[in-house]
């Protein structure tokens, strides 16, 4: 059997490590936000405003009601530009 010597990070470096970790996910689903080319400029507005405001929960309401591309119901801007074309 293998036997690791007991050593346990200081409680500040652990809670560091979190932090770091919290923020560079935090700031993936900030930029995903901005990116999505489905969401219309007030909605892009509207979750990033969220995702800032409430950090923790902004994150999880963007990853669960945000539709995926594809999978969005038809918007009016979406009719008014099928009949342009």
């Amino acid at each position: 059997m293998i036997k690791f010597p007991n050593v346990a990070l200081p409680p500040n470096l652990f809670v560091l490590i979190l932090a770091i970790l919290y923020f560079i996910i935090w700031l993936c689903v900030l930029y995903n936000a901005l990116k999505r080319t489905d969401f219309e400029p007030i909605n892009k507005f509207m979750w990033v405003f969220v995702i800032c405001s409430v950090p923790l929960f902004g994150m999880i309401f963007y990853w669960k009601p945000a539709t995926p591309p594809g999978k969005r119901d038809i918007t009016v801007s979406d009719v008014e530009r099928w009949k342009k074309q």
